[in-house]
């Protein structure tokens, strides 16, 4: 099974391994950005070493894009040309949606969800001074929606509930009526568009009620006004005819402010206006929906040092081998194969030895006569083989002049282990051909479990050790045996040391033995001071490989 606790939390792994899991591509680039395109899911380069909230972060934002992919309908999102405002009601639904789409097929992403949104909605907001947003009818209908999976965001909710009621009445009971049928309704994007509509025409019919009402409240103050006026020039005739004087100054404007109207409350006059500005916002008004919110932070926290960009498989040129060099690589993977051969039988043989309990050897039945109880079959049980080996070869530039043999002596050593039951073997050489976003590339000879055909690849292009490490293990970690072996093959020294000593020590953390062969280098020897050999010649390194597969597959066994 495709489980990324098996290793830890090495985050270009993880990344990859959950890409291929849920059937989409994950792919690095280089501006840093996290994004999908419909088709791709982007991400920024990732550190090998991961915290727990980045882990979070990854496994959410890849299974959220994925749900996107897999079940989005982006035509029909741009057909209906919706507003910022209607497209962010849209995407609150949709994420839902799709969520659930996804859960359904793959119940484990329910978890890294619920963590999402935890982190998303309730972490984050305890770090905000606790301001109301500016459009409380959209975070209403996020967080109601989100609060469906994560009951504890329901608080959240009846604040927000307590101020869209207090600013237009109904407002919440028609909302939840139209969000109410979500569950058994929307079941496509069409869907959600549709119940996007709803949303926004009763928005705009309790926008243009508030404007109806204001307007007529207006009209009736200036009458009132008018009225007012009237009645005071009136009454100031009157006086002035009955005193034949006039007031002090200071008491005239006394009398005509205590006569002017009382101003309706702010909080109802901003009501009135919140929603018509609501419906109208562009998009940078509107809050964050939670793909943008999800993007932004994978994005600020994917900037450390030492971080990796995933390889991608790109195709290299391959020639046959020639027919002399086949038959001697031939000779040389029988002879090999029956010393591993031996070797592994010795160590995986089950042997029946006389004990005290078991099943009976009538053999052994005069025993009895004796007094000695072993006269029963006890099976010793050796653990079996079991093993997945893959061997990973530089064909870099450096290696141009080398590069038949060692392909050569590649196909050799994988004819052997072939041969041998509970031997998986994989091959992969890189780089591959350059891509056009430069990012590092591989290029699988074989996969495990497909047939065995000898090639030879054109050398060309640096040395992504790291990076081809990284994509060896996420193909390696569903395999079903349990131990897991790379075999590297190099000349030279990686594009990043540093970079792949830390892949090292994250593989072997993660139950991975890794083994090499230098070719004319010592650099796996700092790398891999233990399991790793220098060569001085290709032809030393068929034997050279016997022994480091030696150490790996019966020594240390």
């Amino acid at each position: 099974m495709n489980r990324t606790k098996d290793i830890g939390q090495a985050l270009p792994l993880v990344a990859s391994m959950l890409g291929d899991k849920l059937g989409v591509k994950v792919r690095t680039r280089a501006c840093d950005t996290a994004c999908t395109d419909g088709d791709t899911i982007y991400i920024p380069p990732l550190p090998m070493d991961g915290e727990e909230e980045m882990l979070g972060l990854v496994n959410g934002y890849i299974d959220h894009e994925a749900a996107h992919i897999r079940f989005t309908d982006f035509q029909a999102v741009k057909a209906a040309n919706l507003s910022p405002t209607g497209f962010f009601i849209w995407n609150a639904i949709e994420d839902w949606r799709i969520e659930h789409e996804l859960v359904k097929r793959y119940p484990g992403c329910r978890r890294h969800f619920d963590w999402l949104i935890r982190h998303m909605f309730m972490e984050q907001e305890k770090e905000k001074d606790g301001e109301m947003p500016s459009f409380p009818v959209l975070n209403y209908i996020l967080l109601t929606l989100r609060s469906w999976d994560v009951p504890d965001l329901v608080t959240q909710c009846d604040e927000y509930a307590a101020v869209i009621s207090g600013l237009w009445g109904s407002l919440k009971e028609d909302l939840d009526a139209i969000l109410g049928d979500i569950p058994d309704h929307c079941r496509s994007t069409h869907d959600s568009i549709s119940f996007t509509h709803r949303i926004l025409h009763l928005l705009e019919q309790k926008s243009k009620e508030g404007q109806s009402a204001q307007n007529h409240n207006e009209s009736a103050q200036h009458s009132d006004s008018k009225d007012n006026a009237s009645r005071r020039n009136l009454e100031a005739a009157q006086t002035s005819a009955d005193n034949h004087q006039t007031d002090p100054p200071s008491t005239q404007s006394s009398t005509i402010s205590n006569s002017i109207p009382v101003i309706p409350d702010s909080d109802k006059l901003q009501g009135e206006n919140l929603l018509k500005q609501c419906l109208e916002a562009t998009a940078d008004e509107l809050p964050e929906n939670l793909d943008e919110k999800l993007s932004a932070q994978l994005t600020a926290n994917a900037n450390t040092t030492n971080v990796m960009r995933l390889a991608v498989v790109s195709p290299t040129q391959t020639t046959p081998l020639p027919d002399a060099l086949l038959k001697e690589t031939q000779a040389t993977s029988r002879a090999m194969g029956m010393k591993l051969q031996a070797l592994l039988q010795a160590q995986t043989l089950k042997r029946n030895t006389p004990g005290r309990r078991g099943r009976i050897d009538g053999h052994h039945l005069y025993r009895l006569s004796t007094a000695n109880p072993r006269i029963f079959l006890q099976p010793n049980h050796v653990e079996d083989t079991d093993t997945a080996v893959h061997l990973l070869l530089d064909s870099s530039a450096s290696m141009s002049s080398d590069m038949e043999l060692a392909t050569a002596a590649c196909y050799a050593v994988a004819t052997a282990l072939t041969r041998i039951p509970g031997i998986n073997v994989g091959i992969t050489t890189f780089p591959g051909q350059q891509t056009a976003d430069s990012l590092p590339t591989i290029f699988p000879l074989k996969r495990h479990g497909e047939r065995l055909r000898p090639m030879s690849v054109q050398a060309s292009g640096s040395t992504p050790l790291a990076e081809a490490m990284c994509w060896v293990a996420t193909q390696m970690v569903p395999l079903k045996e349990k131990r897991k072996l790379i075999l590297l093959i190099t000349d030279g020294e990686p594009d990043d040391y540093i970079l792949a000593t830390q892949t090292i020590r994250k593989l072997r953390a993660s139950n991975f033995e890794i083994g090499g062969i230098g070719i004319q280098s010592s650099v796996l020897g700092n790398l891999l001071p233990v399991s790793s050999e220098m060569i001085t010649s290709l032809t030393e390194l068929a034997p050279a490989l016997y022994r480091v597969l030696h150490k790996q597959l019966v020594i240390r066994r």
